[in-house]
């Protein structure tokens, strides 16, 4: 399994207008960074360069509710087996 190291980098400020700065490293090297602003998510490649991928907190949480009922479904789907039947002597 990869070794994964967060890194955060907080601002002195409430956050308003400051981004709060995730960086992500798995086994060593740097694999995105995470900006948490009150307003929307980024997150950037490897690089950290541009405006990456933006999400509203609307849409992440859309994001994680649907992730959430996929596995929901996902358990429930596997709690449905039939159960073995005992051959009768």
């Amino acid at each position: 399994m990869p070794k994964h190291k967060l890194f955060v980098t907080l601002p002195k400020q409430e956050i308003e207008n400051v981004d709060v700065v995730f960086k992500v490293n798995v086994d060593g090297s740097r694999f995105g960074t995470l900006k948490v602003s009150s307003g929307a998510l980024h997150w950037l490649g490897p690089s950290g360069r541009g405006t990456g991928f933006p999400a509203t907190w609307e849409a992440f949480d859309g994001w994680v509710r649907e992730k959430a009922k996929a596995k929901v479904k996902k358990t429930k789907a596997k709690s449905k087996t039939k159960p073995k039947v005992r051959a009768s002597a």
